[in-house]
């Protein structure tokens, strides 16, 4: 016989992906009795299966988040000292390349070659 509290805790090693063996050694349950139990616990496992995994996301969207924010603020710091620098020991050519990519990028923004259209800029 398994006690509640047992059955909890057999309810969320399943739902954490626990072979029964391995919960039979944790509980020291027979792993026929184990097996019983899973058949009558199965939509509750199942229930917390799901919990853990929206659990694992959210993490990882906090995860995302914050190495995108870290990544904003290097991005942005590097630009401040790019803007704070003096470009008069940059070589010539290298002047021309930055000059020449900010015009292309300047090109494809303009207001008069694109329209917006249901979220998405559109080349006219």
């Amino acid at each position: 016989m398994i006690t509640e509290d047992q059955k909890e805790k057999f309810i969320k090693l399943r739902a954490k992906g626990y072979s029964f063996d391995k919960i039979s050694e944790i509980l020291n349950i027979s792993k026929p009795t184990l097996l019983n139990a899973s058949r009558k616990l199965s939509k509750k496992i199942a229930n917390y299966k799901e919990l853990y995994k929206e659990q694992i996301l959210e993490e990882l969207r906090l995860t995302y988040k914050n190495k995108l924010e870290s990544l904003s603020k290097t991005q942005e710091r590097v630009i401040k000292e790019i803007l704070d620098r003096d470009l008069s020991d940059v070589p010539i050519h290298k002047l021309f390349e930055i000059y020449q990519k900010c015009d292309r990028d300047i090109n494809r923004l303009k207001p008069d070659s694109t329209t917006f259209k249901d979220d998405l800029f559109v080349k006219v």
